[in-house]
């Protein structure tokens, strides 16, 4: 098919004049715009604006142009003159079907390309043995890496698969040519964790050396947090309405207890029976402030809020607590910022949070050579943040997500009920914020507190 010739087309893109060689294929639509005849939907410009800039910038263009309203032929379009009238002559050239596949493939991998570059998603291609030959910008950002320093490494290595993992994506490889919602945790360079989620697809050639492996990723990190903490937040609320139950149905005999016991003690009359009965009302008397605090923790938290000062209320707490048994001979460092941001609370709840926090943290310092209690604040995000670490003994990573539930502790009986960072997280939670623990055993512990600053 011999379609080269020139065309006369307006500044509107009015089309003037077709010469005799594209008569046949123009003659069923002149006169008519320009525009009208490309197939803009295969050609790799969005308008006829965006074409003629482009030509004339490259003077070579390749546009597809309607033959029926079904199928398009590919010219490659140069700009041959401007007349005096503010018209431009086109040279059209067709350019055969094997060509037109050739240039159609390249468009389609660069459009791949650049989904691929800009798309919030992690891409890894590897050879069938996992050698690196790619990655996007958004693979480099969230693993941390740089990617002309990771070319030909072993993508397994990278990601730290343990020997049980590399298995069995192997074997799913193997068996089903990809591997789907793969989860696993990445640590970064730096040290931090994060959740990924993969996608894995074996691309199969004829020849083993040119099978490939794409790598889709997803980094579920700040979801898992959310969804985390939403179920945690559920389960302190079921198990604070049951402890609240108990709490009520309890009260009531013990009363009664507590009524026959102050009733026995009046007609004893040999020491044995009284040094029990006096066992016995110290036992009552216990569990009636557990009870009672239980009852009061499980009301909504209604006191007078005032305009509160957290570093002011952090410096009482210091002074309140450094006379504690475990916390007198820790080095309590201060980092708080001059410029802290107010916020609404009421003081004597806040002012429960820390004392509490910090009591905490000296306990698990006993033993600790050179104890050191750091505390931080800052602005950020119009919220307040507060920071309390200490270098103790830790909390086991089993015991992480319990330690917000009534009644957990690790303590023994008498140095602990298990309340208090349950009372802690209502009290935060009651000023629409958060409180997170970073540990890790033998390593010591960071309470995250967040709280909104005060807006009026």
């Amino acid at each position: 098919m011999a379609l080269n010739g020139k065309i006369t087309i307006k500044p509107d893109g009015t089309v003037l004049t077709v010469s005799h060689e594209l008569k046949s294929f123009f003659s069923h639509k002149i006169p008519a715009r320009f525009q009208t005849l490309v197939n803009w939907q295969k050609s790799p410009y969005h308008s006829y604006t965006d074409f003629m800039k482009n030509l004339s910038v490259h003077t070579h263009v390749n546009l597809f142009l309607k033959k029926t309203k079904t199928s398009s032929v590919l010219f490659d379009i140069a700009l041959f003159e401007r007349t005096g009238q503010g018209a431009v002559v086109l040279s059209l050239q067709f350019i055969p079907h094997e060509q037109q596949l050739e240039i159609e493939l390249q468009q389609q991998k660069r459009y791949t390309n650049e989904i691929i570059s800009t798309a919030n998603i992690i891409f890894i291609r590897t050879d069938a043995r996992f050698h690196i030959k790619d990655m996007n910008h958004w693979a480099e950002k969230i693993l941390c890496v740089n990617k002309n320093e990771r070319l030909d490494q072993n993508v397994l290595d990278l990601l730290q698969l343990s020997g049980s993992q590399r298995h069995g994506m192997t074997r799913s490889l193997k068996e089903n040519g990809q591997l789907q919602e793969f989860d696993m945790v990445y640590r970064t360079p730096g040290g931090a964790e994060k959740r990924l989620l993969w996608n894995v697809k074996l691309f199969v050639d004829f020849e083993f050396e040119n099978s490939i492996l794409l790598f889709f990723g997803h980094d579920i990190t700040e979801r898992v947090r959310l969804e985390k903490q939403v179920a945690q937040s559920e389960k302190l609320a079921a198990l604070g309405q049951l402890a609240a139950g108990i709490a009520h149905d309890v009260s009531k005999p013990m009363v009664s207890i507590s009524s026959l016991v102050q009733m026995l003690e009046d007609h004893v009359q040999d020491e044995l029976t009284e040094n029990t009965l006096k066992l016995i009302s110290n036992q009552i008397d216990y569990l009636s402030r557990t009870v009672r605090q239980l009852i009061d923790m499980s009301r909504p938290i209604n006191s007078d809020n005032e305009i509160v000062n957290v570093n002011m209320v952090l410096k009482e707490s210091v002074r309140i607590v450094k006379f504690d048994t475990y916390l007198k001979d820790v080095n309590i460092i201060e980092e708080l910022s001059a410029d802290i941001l107010p916020v609404h609370s009421a003081y004597d709840k806040l002012l429960q949070v820390f004392i509490n926090i910090m009591l905490n943290a000296g306990y698990a310092m006993r033993q600790t050579e050179e104890p050191i209690l750091r505390i931080r604040t800052c602005n950020r995000d119009n919220s307040v943040f507060i920071d309390v670490a200490d270098n103790g003994e830790g909390i086991p990573e089993e015991n992480l997500e319990r330690v917000f539930e009534p009644f957990f502790t690790t303590r023994s009986s008498d140095q602990g009920t298990g309340l208090g960072l349950w009372v802690c997280h209502n009290i935060i939670k009651s000023m629409n914020g958060t409180i997170d623990i970073d540990s890790k055993s033998g390593k010591g512990s960071t309470v995250k507190i967040s709280v909104p600053s005060y807006k009026g």
